[in-house]
């Protein structure tokens, strides 16, 4: 059989107020974010869509390196899958 460990020391070593608050502040940059996204796009005559997707493909190596760093590596794991094939 096949378990999933949790650890439950990290959840438990940050305060509930402190997520509230980071959430908070998160939801404001987007949002802060998404009114300049349209000022610029607006008054330079940049294509919305256009600009997003090459935001992304540029931020995709700068996430994945901060991603690889932070969570020590890369993890795969492996699920067992279990396959009955009847013959007649």
């Amino acid at each position: 059989t096949h378990t999933t460990h949790t650890t439950k020391a990290m959840a438990a070593d940050v305060p509930f107020w402190v997520v509230v608050v980071l959430l908070v502040i998160v939801q404001i940059g987007f949002s802060g974010y998404g009114i300049l996204l349209t000022k610029f796009a607006k008054d330079s005559g940049v294509n919305a869509i256009c600009f997003s997707m090459l935001r992304d493909a540029f931020c995709f190596p700068a996430l994945l390196l901060a991603s690889y760093f932070t969570e020590g590596g890369v993890r795969v794991s492996c699920v067992a899958t279990t396959h009955t094939h009847t013959h007649t």
